[in-house]
């Protein structure tokens, strides 16, 4: 594991945006997160990239994004397939393997690796019925291929997105009082879509989008999360070979397309935008484990 900076903690300017001593504690616990992640990639010989947010940084930052505050990380579906398969094994308290096979209401077409001796609570992902870690976490996402046929591609994400919709069923509160018929025709297909075992409709789900990976198609993206969305779709030839570069006091992947990928998905990304995160609006702790907040709340 890299070394920490004596004087990383520390808060400092950077692009005119203070980063503080807790973005930071943040920060230094994804990145614990990470080289996990990048230990075992490197054990079975698993390739991965940075992407979003956390490749934005890499190249134009060498590490966070100043106003972000977390980590995004793609493998093909293969590799990501094997690394589920694995990670479990590998990972020690305080780290541990979140998806759909380590918690069943956990239901996402993506993967954490979760610190829990941290707390991260998302706001709409956390109470006292959802049984998951709530650990701070970095996210591991796989990628596939898409038909280079527009009609079924939009098809395909169609049906994508109507099967992750199987997977979310057992997540909304159906304990509010429905107010119009409208209200009463989702509720009841709520509770017919809770029938369905979280599993099988995963296994529903992922079978779907991955199944043009075994043909020769010109062009790659993260249906898994974002179905239909053709700014998180790519060359594949863009990402076909990778390089390491510094984020942080770590180094990462990257797809040596990323001038390609990142004019994509953000445009001009070599002006600096200040904004929120993706994940504005999560409540940290770097230093207390999430267990104490969900005892706290359950008393």
């Amino acid at each position: 594991m890299s070394s920490i900076p004596k004087d990383y903690l520390k808060e400092e300017i950077r692009n005119d945006f203070l980063v503080t001593t807790m973005r930071k504690k943040v920060w230094q616990k994804e990145i614990g997160c990470f080289e996990q992640f990048q230990r075992i990639c490197d054990k079975y010989n698993l390739k991965y990239f940075a992407f979003a947010g956390t490749l934005l940084g890499a190249v134009r930052h060498q590490g966070f994004i100043p106003w972000d505050d977390d980590m995004d990380l793609m493998m093909p579906r293969r590799d990501y397939e094997i690394f589920l398969s694995v990670a479990n094994n590998e990972l020690r308290q305080p780290y541990v393997l979140q998806c759909h096979l380590q918690e069943d209401d956990f239901y996402c077409g993506f993967s954490r690796i979760r610190d829990s001796n941290t707390t991260a609570l998302i706001p709409g992902q956390w109470s006292p019925r959802t049984n998951i870690n709530h650990g701070i976490f970095i996210d591991i996402f796989p990628f596939d291929s898409l038909p280079d046929n527009w009609i079924l591609r939009n098809f395909h994400a169609i049906v994508g997105k109507a099967l992750s919709v199987i997977c979310n069923g057992k997540m909304f509160d159906l304990s509010l009082k429905p107010k119009n018929l409208k209200q009463w025709i989702i509720n009841f297909c709520r509770m017919i879509l809770r029938i369905i075992p979280v599993r099988l409709a995963v296994k529903w789900r992922d079978n779907w989008i991955s199944k043009y990976n075994d043909k020769n198609q010109k062009q790659v993206g993260l249906i898994s999360m974002f179905y239909g969305c053709e700014r998180w779709v790519w060359d594949k030839q863009d990402i076909i070979n990778s390089k390491y570069v510094p984020f942080e006091y770590a180094s990462i992947s990257i797809p040596t397309g990323f001038d390609n990928i990142l004019k994509k998905t953000y445009g001009d990304w070599k002006v600096p935008i200040k904004g929120g995160s993706l994940h504005e609006g999560i409540f940290f702790d770097p230093d207390t484990p999430f267990t104490c907040y969900l005892k706290n709340y359950c008393q």
